[in-house]
């Protein structure tokens, strides 16, 4: 990723275009706290909030060092992100493609962040494998 501009738009939330590599564009939300200088940081209640990442049904060691390369270090936070993004992020700050199934996971756990109900990852399965049959789901 190489640069986030603001964009303004009629969303009532903010939100910036990442550069990927290659021209492609990524709409972000800024679910990542920035510091003054546009760098991810960590404010000290996310620094407290840390291990509750852990608590949620889905999150597993594989998950959360996921959730550390996206720079999501709290419940609150994650409630704040998209599936879609955090997948696309994933596979962008990796250089790697990811499963779909990671997609599952970051489903049920911003479901779970933003609800309080913990569904198991697969109940999400049905609603990604639909949208890839309709050419919807994307990748890199």
């Amino acid at each position: 990723m190489d640069r986030f501009d603001r964009q303004s738009g009629n969303d009532s939330a903010p939100f910036y275009w990442v550069a990927l590599a290659g021209g492609a564009k990524l709409r972000h939300s800024g679910c990542v706290a920035k510091d003054a200088r546009g760098g991810a940081h960590m404010p000290e209640t996310e620094t407290r909030n840390a291990d509750d990442l852990s608590r949620l049904r889905n999150v597993g060691p594989a998950a959360r060092r996921d959730f550390q390369v996206l720079k999501i270090m709290s419940v609150a936070q994650l409630a704040a992100c998209d599936p879609d993004e955090l997948y696309l992020r994933l596979q962008a700050e990796t250089g790697t493609r990811h499963d779909p199934c990671v997609w599952d996971v970051f489903a049920a756990a911003i479901h779970q962040a933003r609800t309080g109900e913990a569904l198991n990852w697969w109940a999400f399965t049905p609603q990604r494998k639909a949208r890839q049959a309709k050419g919807e789901f994307g990748g890199i």
